[in-house]
């Protein structure tokens, strides 16, 4: 889960590179690596991914506090935006449940770096086909105990608290009224989270070029919902064309 994002830029670029040649994509690989400093901006992703996962360390060390680290230099709404996140984060206790028993159980730093290894170092869509069978695997090796429930639970909301830096950082967050946009609406309960599955009207908002993988809900009750998209293709029929969206909304955050 370490190569993601940030860091994901400059390998999405070595990936670039090496399909110069690619006879159905070379021209169009070319013409993307023909960007100006290209290669600089691949560079300068490194320090926000790194200072992601600090963060993520900080917690782990029990180290969550009001405040950002020393050597990073700050702006009053990063400032407020941190304790927000920090805040929501010690509301949901998860966090402070992963620091007791990582800290003081051995059984469960060894469940944790079996789910780590089980990853394979990648991200893993949640509730994908791979993830609900590394759960299993995992939930097989304890099941006397809640390990398998706890990991689970923290590193999916660790993967997508990142994915939504990510993009909030670019400015690529999905943003979509359901009043206005949405011409069909189906929901599914899954445990911690809720399956969505939105039919929008493609416009100049929903098909612009802030069309990331999280995705901003302004529901109809004057509530906003975030959640991860992992899938959106474009149907059409007698009737017209629609974007259709599949995303999970984590219940916890």
């Amino acid at each position: 889960y370490l190569q993601m994002h940030f860091f994901a830029v400059k390998n999405a670029i070595s990936i670039f590179e090496n399909n110069t040649e690619n006879p159905m994509l070379g021209m169009l690989v070319k013409d993307i690596l023909s960007i100006p400093r290209l290669k600089d901006f691949g560079e300068e992703n490194l320090p926000l991914g790194y200072f992601v996962e600090k963060l993520s360390i900080m917690s782990f060390n029990n180290l969550v506090k009001y405040q950002l680290p020393n050597e990073v230099t700050v702006t009053p709404e990063l400032v407020r935006l941190s304790n927000a996140l920090t805040v929501e984060c010690l509301r949901i206790n998860l966090i402070q449940q992963m620091i007791k028993e990582y800290h003081s159980n051995p059984e469960f730093l060894k469940a944790t770096k079996q789910f780590e290894y089980l990853s394979g170092g990648t991200q893993i869509i949640p509730l994908s086909k791979q993830d609900r069978y590394n759960y299993k695997l995992l939930k097989k090796e304890y099941p006397d105990s809640n390990y398998a429930d706890l990991i689970y639970s923290f590193y999916r909301i660790l993967t997508y608290i990142k994915s939504l830096i990510f993009d909030s950082f670019y400015d690529n967050i999905f943003e979509v009224y359901e009043a206005e946009d949405v011409v069909i609406r189906k929901e599914k309960q899954l445990n911690q989270y809720t399956y969505i599955k939105l039919y929008i009207l493609p416009n100049k908002k929903t098909f612009g070029m802030n069309t990331g993988w999280i995705l901003k809900l302004h529901n109809k009750n004057n509530t906003i919902s975030y959640a991860q998209i992992f899938s959106k293709k474009i149907e059409s029929d007698k009737g017209g064309c629609t974007i259709s969206i599949k995303a999970l909304v984590n219940n916890y955050l």
